[in-house]
């Protein structure tokens, strides 16, 4: 039986032997390799980071038909489900008070000066609320269709592009600046932000903000939220436009982002 252990161990040697060989030679022939040649500086390739300055809407969007219907169902089985409110408890109590003294078996003095103390918090809530004007969702620049302006399109997001010339064509595109070695994306994108922000103040022109370069900040929008002042004037012209976008025809509205 020593002969068969004998014989299955020699194999197992002689076929580690032959896999050690393998792998020395391959490990040799990897390190033989060539290494990768580094890129040339002549590359057709650049590398460009972009930034995507976007601003969320300042209010909700106007409800459908059939969100209003379930909106006004929710509310109504929620009344029905609820509790009383202190103020509803008060109510009530106050109703009672009135009913027994219409039935002449009630105590003034045990009232005091809460008797209509209710109605009364009732009626200053009333006034109050006759008071109160919601602000407008179509604003003045809506109206004017007014793209230098960035207070419009309150319901919907804004996205910062920049008009750019690529060969013989005006195009509207993300604000990109080409990187530079040891930089990173991130870094590319912050220092094109910077150079818009320095390039902005010359480019606002008078205040009323009817000048031919001011004009050509076309600030077209789909949520209104109103990004700092130095984008309005980016290099050579920036425009806001609502959600998605065209780059080749900046007054056509895209989709919701």
């Amino acid at each position: 039986m020593a002969a068969p252990v004998r014989r299955t161990l020699l194999e197992a040697a002689k076929g580690w032997r032959r896999f050690e060989g393998h792998w020395a030679g391959s490990l040799g022939s990897r390190s033989l390799a060539p290494a990768a040649a580094p890129l040339s500086s002549g590359s057709p390739w650049r590398l460009v980071g972009a930034l995507c300055l976007q601003r969320p809407p300042l209010v909700s969007k106007p409800l459908t038909p059939l969100q209003e219907e379930m909106a006004a169902l929710l509310q109504q089985i929620e009344v029905e489900r609820s509790m009383y409110s202190d103020h509803e408890l008060r109510a009530l109590d106050e109703a009672q008070r009135l009913a027994k003294r219409k039935a002449d078996l009630y105590d003034e003095e045990e009232d005091g000066q809460n008797v209509l103390l209710v109605q009364d918090l009732e009626d200053v809530w009333e006034q109050k609320f006759l008071q109160f004007k919601p602000g407008a969702r179509i604003t003045e620049a809506d109206e004017k269709n007014d793209r230098t302006s960035l207070h419009r399109k309150l319901d919907r997001n804004l996205v910062l592009l920049v008009k750019e010339k690529l060969g013989d064509k005006d195009v509207w595109i993300l604000p990109q600046a080409e990187w530079q070695p040891g930089e990173t994306l991130r870094g590319t994108a912050e220092r094109t932000l910077a150079t818009l922000s320095e390039k902005a103040e010359p480019m606002l022109g008078p205040q009323d903000g009817q000048s031919s370069q001011a004009r050509s900040q076309d600030c077209c929008s789909d949520g209104q939220v109103s990004p700092p002042e130095p984008a309005r004037g980016s290099e050579p012209s920036t425009d806001f436009l609502e959600g998605g976008f065209s780059p080749l025809d900046v007054k056509v509205s895209g989709s919701d982002v």
